[in-house]
């Protein structure tokens, strides 16, 4: 079901690096890939020195592949979400390595890491920038709009530290290993899953795609736990876990570069659509912020958005030229 990436479409090494190192842990190279992989070889000596510091990382952990021994170095893929790949071909090469998905846990507190560290690094998007990540151990990160995320392995953990942000992971199992997503108000702890972490208002929520996860929180005298399984969510926020509304197309659509809106309050909505884009908008009335909006629409293009506004809900928009600040207002003849 998951699409491989085509190799000659990958402009950097280290990308190229991650992609043969993937091929051959899979063990069903070709006569026709190790021909290609030959000649990428050959073409540059520094191809050998990417593929050869990928090696080197695979001392990471213990499954190693027969023919290298090999794990890829984070490969980081920055765009702006013009030129971003579709979310099913950041999938298909994610949960490729992925593997079959299993239980995770979710646990709340303080973690060390353990042993130490042999990959570190520091990822962040600028606002309306999408990232995709390919960490040492196989597993995919993508990172939404204004995103900040700590790296950290070591032999028996991986963790990643969201500082803010929302991301989504595609986790390869790694036995002895657990991968740790850790924010603020509690972690997310994974053997091997798909599932995404929006953090706001001093919570996250984790919405489960494939698997299931444990979610724990709370202080240990008082923990409290849940199961959650594939299409639920659940927010946590102050030890507290609510059940909430999975809507797991919505919860992804950002990483194909949409947003979706069922019922949304106007003013939500509006808020969304700042998370993407510089772009001003103001409310002419108090009134206005609990309208309904609902539609697909494309994340970068704040101006569609306001232009089918007064086709949706009973207000206009207009442009104040002085200042900006797009002014959406009522509508008169429907508030009489």
């Amino acid at each position: 079901m998951s699409d491989r990436i085509d190799v000659d479409t990958l402009t950097d090494p280290r990308d190229k690096a991650a992609y043969w190192y993937e091929r051959f842990r899979s063990g069903n190279v070709s006569s026709q890939e190790q021909q290609a992989f030959d000649a990428w070889i050959a073409h540059d000596p520094k191809n050998l020195e990417h593929f050869q510091r990928i090696q080197a990382l695979w001392s990471v952990t213990e499954h190693i592949p027969q023919s290298y021994e090999a794990s890829p170095r984070a490969v980081e893929t920055p765009h702006r979400r013009k030129a971003a790949r579709s979310r099913r071909a950041f999938l298909g090469y994610g949960l490729a390595m992925a593997g079959a998905a299993s239980v995770a846990a979710v646990t709340v507190g303080p973690w060390q890491w353990g042993g130490a560290t042999t990959f570190q690094e520091r990822y962040l998007t600028a606002q309306g920038e999408q990232r995709n990540v390919l960490l040492p151990d196989g597993s995919s990160m993508m990172l939404n709009t204004d995103t900040v995320a700590e790296v950290q392995f070591s032999q028996n953990k991986r963790v990643v530290r969201l500082q803010k942000g929302e991301a989504l992971f595609a986790v390869q199992t790694v036995e002895n290993a657990p991968f740790i997503v850790q924010m603020e108000a509690g972690s997310v702890q994974v053997t091997g899953t798909q599932f995404t972490i929006y953090q706001a208002d001093q919570g996250f929520t984790v919405t489960v795609l494939e698997g299931s996860v444990q979610v724990e929180t709370g202080p240990r005298w008082n923990t409290q736990r849940q199961a959650l399984v594939a299409g639920k969510a659940l927010r946590v926020t102050d030890g507290v876990l609510t059940a909430v509304p999975a809507d797991t197309h919505k919860a992804v659509a950002w990483s194909e570069g949409k947003l979706v809106f069922r019922g949304t309050a106007l003013r939500d909505a509006i808020q969304e659509l700042k998370r993407y884009n510089a772009v001003s908008v103001q409310l002419t009335t108090a009134q206005l912020a609990q309208l309904k909006v609902s539609g697909v629409f494309r994340l970068d293009d704040p101006y569609a958005f306001l232009e089918a506004l007064p086709h949706i809900i009973p207000v206009g928009v207009k442009e104040n030229t002085q200042t900006g600040v797009f002014e959406i207002f009522p509508l008169q003849r429907f508030y009489n």
